[in-house]
């Protein structure tokens, strides 16, 4: 199932504590509780993608090969860090050229985080370059649906699957650790 958020709706990248604490209740009463609940947050600082971020079981950070991707990424979690306590993150790198399996850019945002951040990183996967994805979007039709054998589609597959080698984490119940009221309604008020 998806759920998809208002696109060009520059309100909804400043919502206020009511709308935050609606938000968590709407999750909250989720019934049956998903097996994996998905949040795909925008680029940027802003109060309400640190407050997803910070809720998170886990935050996958996406990074292209480019250097103000790799800037964003590592501000991100530098922001994540010092004011949310995030310790943890995962990386997909995203767009890459078929000979790269990005592992160049996981080296070096695990060098520079865990010097300057004390954190981890694990290379969670990585998508390629690949042409289906701009049919995919052109049409507005799943990859994976349509294209299943194309490169980015077997590399979200692995992606899937990677995610689900995640180990649990201690505090994870339900409803999953991915709203506490604290994080909504006090840290990012």
């Amino acid at each position: 199932e998806v759920i998809f958020s208002c696109s060009g709706n520059r309100r909804m990248t400043h919502l206020g504590i009511t709308e935050r604490a609606a938000i968590v209740r709407a999750f909250d009463e989720l019934d049956p509780w998903p097996d994996y609940l998905l949040v795909d947050v925008a680029a940027g600082l802003s109060d309400d993608v640190l407050m997803f971020c910070a809720a998170a079981d886990e935050v996958i950070m996406v990074a292209c090969d480019d250097p103000s991707s790799m800037t964003d990424a590592y501000a991100t979690m530098k922001i994540l860090t010092m004011d949310c306590g995030v310790k943890d993150f995962q990386l997909l790198t995203n767009m890459m050229p078929p000979t790269s399996d990005g592992s160049r850019i996981h080296e070096r945002l695990l060098r520079v985080s865990s010097s300057y951040l004390n954190t981890t990183v694990n290379h969670l996967g990585n998508i390629p370059m690949d042409d289906y994805m701009r049919r995919a979007a052109r049409t507005q039709k799943p990859l994976i649906c349509e294209w299943p054998g194309s490169p980015a589609a077997l590399a979200i597959r692995a992606l899937a699957e990677a995610v689900e080698r995640l180990p649990a984490r201690a505090d994870m119940g339900r409803p999953v650790r991915f709203f506490l009221r604290q994080h909504a309604m006090g840290s990012f008020a």
